[in-house]
Formats: C-alpha cells, structure tokens, sequence
C-alpha cells in the first residue's frame, strides 16, 4: 500500500497543514472541554498529537505525552509547546503500528481529527491493539474518526477552497469494495503559482464495525456520540463518530 503518510506531514506540503491546524482552533476549545469531562485522572497518550493542537491546552491541569510519526510536527509541537509554556509535555516520535511505549502505562488514550485508517485493515487492527497493549485496565480510549454512512450519503466529488497563501482543489472518490476514501489534494500557491499534490486513503469504518473490532480486542464501550458537544449519534446524520471505551471487557 502506498506509504502517502509518510510524505502528507513535511516539507512543502506540511506547511499547508499547519494552516488546517489553526485553522480548527475555533473548534480546539469544544473538543478540550469534551476531553476534560471525558477522560479519567492520570496519564494521558494523544495518538497522532500533529502540532500539540489538544496535547499543550491539556497539559495545562494534566500530564500528556504526545506521539506522531511526523518529526515536522512535531518541531512544530515543541516550538508551541515552549511557547505556551507546556512543563507537562513529552513529545514522541514513533509509528502508530509499534509504539515505542511501556505496556499498561497511560490512563487514557485519545485519537482525533480521524487518525485512523491509513492502513489494511490489518495493520488497522494492530494500530488498536497496540493502544490496547499501553492501556492500563480500565484505561479509557476516545476516538473521533469521520462517520462513514454520512460521508457516503452527502459524497462531494470536488471543491475548492480558498486560504490566505493559497487555493486549494479537492478531489475524492470511494472505493466500495475495500471501503476507502481516496482523496486528491491540489495546493496552488498565490504567489509563486507552485503546484503541490499529494493523494491518500482512509479505510473508513462504522460503529458497527468498531464493535466488533473492539470486542475483539477487549475494549467496551461506554458511550458513542455524533460530535465532541455530546449530540446523539444518528447514522446518516452525525458527520462525526465519537466513541468513549474503556479497556476490559
């Protein structure tokens, strides 16, 4: 499978994320006080932290480590980090599939901004239980991932976007087959007229697949909602799949 994840997050093209990034800290604080009211005492593990957008305004009350793959991200989370005066951070550079974390060590982990499914559906199924694996008993697990049946149902095959620095084309396509949503981003600079691309693809999943994939691997569920301000999961209609679980079945 292409390795898109690997080159989505550096160089030219991380430097339009990192207008994404600002760009939902309209929304960061809704999350932060979902997180807060949702997580148990303790340690707490942001998988696929990006710049620190949740793990710095956490680490304010909590201790939080910090782990991705991008090591551009991560300068940047440093960078704000020490800008905001972060003393409860760590920072970690290590690969979802083989995370380079004591077993049985976090209280809570946390996935967000759908973090999930770059994979197989196997390599999927090790990223979970390698989150299982770093859980203590009881730890609490959230992810927030992009609900699939909405996404099918409202499916915009393109659009352009517009930012300050540049123009942006969306492409997308669904493969109905193994349940991928590829994506083609085009970045035309205002400036320079320079063109940067890069295509990727989530393997998306339902609530139904998740609880199955979560008994498997010894997670129960505690709660499901259609966003981060606690609406009621509908299937067709919450664009959003929040699901609260805690290790132990």
């Amino acid at each position: 499978m292409d390795k898109w994840y690997q080159d989505m997050f550096k160089g030219e093209l991380g430097k339009y994320f990192l207008t994404f990034f600002d760009w939902r800290k309209d929304w960061t604080e809704k999350e932060i006080q979902f997180l807060e009211s949702a997580l148990k005492k303790g340690l707490i593990l942001d998988h696929c932290c990006g710049v620190g957008r949740l793990s710095i305004p956490l680490s304010s009350k909590r201790q939080v480590v910090g782990m991705d793959l991008s090591k551009y991200l991560l300068v940047e989370a440093k960078k704000r980090g020490r800008e905001a005066g972060a003393e409860n951070l760590w920072l970690v550079c290590g690969d979802m599939r083989h995370l380079p974390l004591r077993p049985n060590l976090f209280d809570n982990v946390m996935n967000f901004w759908t973090s999930f499914g770059f994979f197989s559906h196997e390599e999927n199924e090790l990223v979970l239980k390698e989150i299982v694996g770093v859980l203590k008993e009881k730890g609490t697990f959230i992810i927030d991932i992009g609900n699939p049946e909405w996404r099918i149902i409202n499916f915009q095959e393109k659009h352009w976007d517009e930012r300050d620095d540049f123009y942006m084309l969306v492409e997308r396509s669904f493969n109905w087959e193994n349940k991928r949503n590829i994506t083609r981003w085009i970045f035309i600079d205002k400036k320079s007229k320079k063109i940067n691309e890069i295509t990727f693809n989530h393997r998306l999943y339902s609530l139904q697949e998740f609880k199955k994939l979560y008994k498997k691997l010894g997670l129960a569920i505690q709660e499901v909602y259609g966003s981060c301000l606690k609406e009621p999961f509908e299937q067709t209609k919450s664009n959003r799949l929040v699901i609260i679980a805690e290790k132990g079945n």
